[in-house]
């Protein structure tokens, strides 16, 4: 039976059956390099003339022809070596650190190593030497090691989570603070979300509808949204939890009180900033705004709701401004020494009377909302 090579342009050199590798080897490379027109086979070989047609169902020792092999095959697989030479070959790849010929190769291997299977080959041998001399990890040690990780990365969130619930328990004013201060970030985190899907929703969208065109996707939460959500929930304490009913029924309203207006307390802080500081005001108003909008988007709302919602902020925080600025302008008249008398005393009274404002202001809060749901909300709470 001949021995075929068939070479990149196509051409097949044909040598009789029994042609010692070497001469095949050695006519082939000065084909390819041109010292020869056509392959003039020695004495003991016979060289196919070219041919418009090569045998696809035959493949070259030198250019394997396109098949279904799969593609990890590597090219020292394709080539014909003599076993002295693919030992020498496979020597020196181990050698330089290249590793083995194939991935079967290697999988035999780890087997070796493994104690599955007994080593047939040389080849196979020498990978599993080297793997172990290596201290390469087996295929069962890599995910054992990556469930490991990530077993321990659940168990850093879990214990994560622990600490922070037993330190809403243990200190519920500072972890309703922190858990409030948690919202707002998630507030400002959407707030470029929130202006970009309600303007392409309001304004883009349905321009790009009406030329039958695909409309833009939704932007989607904020990076980070997802932790300072878990963060808030977390540091919540449960007393925070309870309903205004609830904690009145268990005589807990003093320390649920406390609790929300502790989470309240970055937005009090800004708006009492806004309040007396005009400069700051209208930096403000509007990032308290979209903070508003930005958890509202975050939450799941339409992104024209949020901002609405937003908008809504901003108009109530400006109503109460008016007697603040009523309050400044009566404090300008005076000098600095009567402003500091005047504010240490309304201090002092709002202190001694604060437990009375603020049972005034409840009651009067109460008595706005049964107004405006024209419901007897009042019997609900202290009728029970």
């Amino acid at each position: 039976m001949a021995v075929y090579a068939q070479l990149a342009d196509g051409r097949t050199l044909e040598f009789p059956d029994g042609t010692d590798p070497a001469i095949i080897q050695s006519t082939v490379k000065k084909v390819i390099a041109g010292s020869i027109g056509s392959p003039s086979a020695p004495a003991e070989t016979k060289a196919k003339p070219e041919t418009a047609t090569s045998t696809t169902d035959e493949f070259s020792a030198f250019m394997p022809a396109i098949s279904d092999e799969p593609a990890y095959r590597s090219v020292m697989e394709g080539a014909y070596f003599t076993p002295k030479e693919k030992q020498t070959e496979i020597e020196k790849r181990l050698g330089l650190g290249a590793g083995p010929i194939s991935t079967s190769t290697v999988q035999k291997a780890a087997d070796v190593r493994a104690g599955k299977a007994l080593p047939t080959e040389s080849v196979v041998a020498k990978v599993a030497a080297a793997l172990e001399e290596q201290q390469a990890s087996s295929l069962e040690e890599m995910l054992y090691k990556q469930g490991a990780a990530d077993r321990e990365r659940l168990v850093q969130k879990q214990l994560e989570t622990r600490d922070r619930r037993k330190f809403a328990e243990d200190y519920p004013i500072l972890a309703s603070a922190g858990a409030g201060a948690a919202s707002n970030i998630v507030g400002l985190l959407n707030a470029k979300n929130v202006l970009a899907d309600a303007f392409n929703v309001t304004f883009v969208n349905p321009l790009l509808e009406g030329l039958g065109l695909d409309p833009l996707p939704s932007t989607g939460k904020a990076f980070g949204t997802e932790y300072f959500d878990k963060a808030a929930q977390d540091y919540t304490p449960k007393i925070a939890k309870k309903e205004l009913g609830e904690a009145w029924k268990e005589s807990q309203f003093a320390p649920w009180l406390m609790s929300k207006l502790a989470s309240n307390s970055v937005s009090i802080a800004q708006s009492l900033t806004a309040a007396f500081s005009l400069p700051l005001r209208a930096v403000l108003l509007p990032s308290m705004g979209l903070q508003t909008a930005g958890s509202s988007y975050a939450e799941g709302d339409d992104p024209r709701v949020a901002l609405a919602k937003g908008l809504v902020e901003v108009g109530t925080e400006m109503l109460p401004l008016k007697a603040f600025d009523k309050i400044t302008d009566t404090l300008k008249g005076m000098s600095v020494a009567k402003q500091n008398a005047v504010l240490a005393v309304a201090g002092k009274r709002l202190l001694q009377a604060g437990g009375a404002i603020t049972v005034n202001g409840l009651v009067n809060a109460i008595e706005e909302t049964a107004a405006q749901l024209g419901g007897n909300v009042l019997d609900k709470y202290f009728q029970g």
